[in-house]
């Protein structure tokens, strides 16, 4: 089973992004948009398999992210509603499914999540996230006076508890995120733009800690990760190359198109 509550490093790829303050402010606004992304994932080495997001919009807002594998096989298919221009909710469906993993074939079983945002203001405060209809967790968000999240309260229905903190430098670049067992950090930021600020409301982006620019390297459960980037003319990456060490973890290509509905 997938993890519950999306997180945008699993729902965009592994991208996070930080505040510079000399680039130029994007908006959800612009007029070019994520249409596809094609991520190869490898083991030492080793081609595993392929996943393909497809990014479908109404009204400049994405209303649909399917994902399939390289056998045409749908994973995830997720729905996106807005209440006054505002992302309420997201409905996830991992439909049954058996694919590939190198050499092995993996049985999915057809699961149906969804999670409803509350506001106060423009930003979000709480999510509820339900699993086949029943609540399976609760989030609570906390910011500081810039509006950055800098907590994140969890609570699962089985009484388990998890508190997530975010650490910014001072251009508000994320640098650490810390569960209770695990902790995740990001350094080495470049001066391109992150393309997902052209997918998600900016109140979705804070809530998963994200900014304006591309990190080049992070570490994870004293897993070390290198990242290197080829950027279209508007400086949006178009292929990203994940490494440990020297050996190829993740090859992402980003698809991009403009006047998009």
């Amino acid at each position: 089973m997938k993890n519950f509550i999306l997180s945008l490093f699993v729902l965009t790829g592994i991208i996070c992004h930080s505040k510079n303050k000399n680039l130029v402010n994007i908006t959800i606004n612009d007029s070019i948009r994520i249409v596809k992304k094609a991520i190869k994932n490898y083991e030492n080495g080793i081609f595993q398999n392929e996943e393909v997001l497809t990014y479908t919009y109404e009204n400049g807002l994405v209303s649909k992210i399917v994902t399939t594998t390289n056998e045409n096989v749908i994973t995830e298919d997720i729905a996106i509603k807005y209440e006054n221009g505002k992302l309420k909710e997201l409905l996830i469906i991992y439909p049954y499914a058996q694919y590939k993993k190198g050499d092995k074939t993996l049985t999915q079983l057809e699961s149906i999540m969804n999670i409803v945002y509350n506001y106060e203001n423009d930003l979000i405060k709480s999510a509820t996230g339900y699993e086949n209809n029943k609540i399976r967790q609760l989030d609570y968000y906390f910011y500081n006076t810039s509006k950055l999240v800098i907590r994140k309260k969890s609570k699962s229905n089985d009484g388990r508890s998890n508190n997530t903190e975010y650490t910014y430098d001072d251009e508000h670049n994320l640098l650490k995120r810390k569960e209770s067992k695990t902790s995740d950090s990001y350094k080495n930021y470049d001066d391109k733009r992150n393309p997902f600020d052209l997918v998600f409301p900016e109140a979705y982006l804070k809530i998963s800690a994200m900014s304006k620019n591309n990190f080049k390297s992070s570490n994870s459960d004293n897993n070390s990760y290198t990242y290197e980037y080829e950027y279209n003319s508007n400086n949006y990456p178009t292929k990203i190359i994940q490494k440990s060490g020297k050996k190829i973890k993740s090859e992402t290509i980003i698809e991009y198109a403009s006047n998009l509905n």
